[in-house]
Order: structure tokens, then C-alpha cells, then sequence
């Protein structure tokens, strides 16, 4: 669709979410790991460090949701294993749009596909899916029974296990990223 004129100096918006990642393991908040988060301290370096933020849940999907829509759990209700986002809930990615970005997410967790609502407002929204073995689907991966037989599996197998056996690698997401970003041209987008 064409962007409206007035968005030709807008900033493009690239938010980048890593579940379950521990601030006291990176070096902008502990010296003792100097050298060894590079990328993650060049990002520090150009912008802004929160020192004082506190995650309102413990686990991906309201975690997510948190950041997505600006509320608490007991605001958006994506709190339980069953829950999805609901409809009623306005998402950054929805005000974005409406604004005339172009608008994509990239999830890489199942907690966060649009099985669970939360592809509001994305113009892309592709599932980064494991590579699920046994020809599995997303709703398949997501049984008990499934993930009994899986690991019964792994280990006559050896009990190896690869990234890619539950997230697609950084260097797939961010190829798909740079893509997505190439095909923007001058368009504004939100990624």
C-alpha cells in the first residue's frame, strides 16, 4: 500500500525481544562479562540502557504481550497456558499501522504465533517454526504426548540436541529480518 508523505521522515522501528535472557550475564549491566556480549554493548553504547526494568510476568506469552500492548496481564488476559490475546486489546503493531507503516514480526516462539492472536496489526507475520521432527505441526509440537514421544526420541538418539530443533538460529531470523527490510525500499516500516 502507499505510505503517506508525511511518514518520508519518520523513523523506521526495529524492536528486538529476547525471551528468558539474563541482564546480569550481559556487559552493559556486569562488568565481569567486558568482551563477551560485543553486539549486545554496541547497542548499549548507541542507545538507551534501562537499569531499573522489572518484567510484570514470568514466562513468554503475557511477557510478550506485556510489550506489545503496553498493559499488565491482568489487563490483557494472555496470562494462562490457553490464552490468547484478545481482539479488543490495541497492539503497538495496530497503532503503527494505522499510522501507515508497514508492519512485520518475526516470532520465534510458539507463545507468541498468531495461533495465540498475536499477529494484530502485522502486515507480515510468518511463524520462524522449528524444525519440528516426526513431520509435526505447531499444534502437534504443542501435546503432552508429543513432547513425551520427543524426548523418549532424543534419547535413543544420543540425546544430541540443535538450536534449530525448538528456534530457528539468530542467523535465520535476522537473514528473513534483512529481507524484510530490503523490500521496504523507502517506505517506514516496524519490524
Amino acid at each position: 500500500r502507499a505510505q503517506a508523505a508525511d511518514l518520508k521522515d519518520a523513523p523506521n522501528v526495529l524492536l528486538i525481544m529476547v525471551d528468558t535472557l539474563r541482564a546480569d550475564h550481559l556487559s552493559p549491566y556486569d562488568d565481569k562479562w567486558a568482551g563477551k556480549t560485543p553486539t549486545i554493548q554496541a547497542l548499549a553504547d548507541d542507545g538507551v540502557v534501562f537499569e531499573a526494568a522489572h518484567a510484570n510476568s514470568s514466562w513468554t506469552r503475557p511477557g510478550f504481550a506485556n510489550v506489545y500492548t503496553s498493559m499488565v496481564p491482568t489487563s490483557h488476559t494472555a496470562s494462562a497456558k490457553s490464552a490468547m490475546l484478545p481482539d479488543s486489546v490495541e497492539t503497538l503493531a495496530e497503532v503503527l499501522q494505522t499510522r501507515g507503516y508497514v508492519t512485520g514480526g518475526l516470532p520465534n516462539n510458539t507463545n507468541v504465533t498468531s495461533t495465540f492472536n498475536f499477529h494484530q496489526g502485522f502486515d507480515y507475520y510468518p511463524y520462524m517454526a522449528p524444525n519440528m521432527p516426526s513431520g509435526a505441526t505447531e499444534s502437534t509440537y504443542q501435546l503432552a504426548m508429543y513432547s513425551v514421544l520427543r524426548k523418549v526420541g532424543e534419547r535413543l538418539q544420543g540425546d544430541t540436541k540443535e538450536v534449530s530443533d525448538f528456534y530457528q538460529p539468530a542467523e535465520t531470523v535476522l537473514g528473513v529480518s534483512q529481507e524484510f527490510i530490503a523490500a521496504q525500499g523507502d517506505k517506514r516500516w516496524f519490524l
